[in-house]
């Protein structure tokens, strides 16, 4: 993690930042301790901004307080993985059908591009900020639906299915890529209901591969314990 006591923006955000770019990248494992003390001196902090960005990420699902043991990386079930996933696939299927018919020309172009960049970052194996490529395209898309009220639900999504995508992204990067593209395509030319399918396939594969992810990750926590 980088140095950040010369920072002159928000301590507790900065800290935050890249405590959760580490737990998506996996640099910091599910279950694995995270010491106070640790953090601070490898940011060159002090403890107060990292206690607050540990409560912010609290509230976002990825870190947890054991009482008696600290602070810790939130632990990913597939069970868990999988409710998520397809709560969130019912909404993005509805977000893409009312998107259809309703986006606009540069819309679609900025979708586009988010996909560029998450197959470039995908290729060059930084999965954090596929993963942040990937949170917007899905956000863009559920603002382009036009209904205020599902887009604010699937904005509060983001941080879990983020830590999810990410060590997903990992095993399926190049299929979910094209899978984007098709949906993508799918809602420039006016076609609601393949766009709604593809939309609720997409969370199905991503479901499906759930299987290698969580091993993926059980292999980063074998590894931090090995460390």
């Amino acid at each position: 993690m980088r140095a950040l006591g010369q920072s002159h923006a928000n301590l507790g955000d900065l800290v935050c930042h890249e405590i959760r770019a580490a737990i998506l990248a996996g640099a910091l494992a599910p279950g694995q301790r995270l010491k106070q003390e640790q953090l601070a001196a490898d940011m060159r902090v002090s403890r107060v901004p990292v206690r607050e960005a540990l409560r912010l990420l609290e509230a976002d699902g990825l870190v947890v307080a054991r009482p008696g043991h600290g602070w810790m990386v939130a632990e990913l079930t597939k069970e868990d993985a999988a409710d998520v996933l397809m709560l969130r696939g019912t909404l993005e299927g509805l977000a893409a059908r009312l998107a259809t018919g309703r986006v606009t020309a540069d819309t679609i172009t900025g979708l586009r591009e988010l996909v560029e960049q998450g197959m470039r970052a995908s290729d060059a194996g930084d999965h954090a900020a596929a993963s942040a490529a990937h949170t917007r395209f899905h956000l863009d898309l559920a603002r382009a639906s036009g209904n205020s009220h599902l887009f604010a639900e699937l904005e509060s999504f983001p941080a879990r299915t983020e830590w999810i995508v990410s060590s997903l992204l990992k095993v399926r990067s190049g299929y979910s890529w094209r899978e984007h593209e098709a949906t993508l395509d799918a809602v420039a030319s006016g076609d609601a209901d393949l766009a709604e399918k593809l939309m609720r396939l997409h969370s199905e594969r991503v479901i499906a591969a759930l299987d290698d992810g969580v091993a993926a990750l059980d292999d980063g926590v074998a590894a931090s314990a090995d460390a």
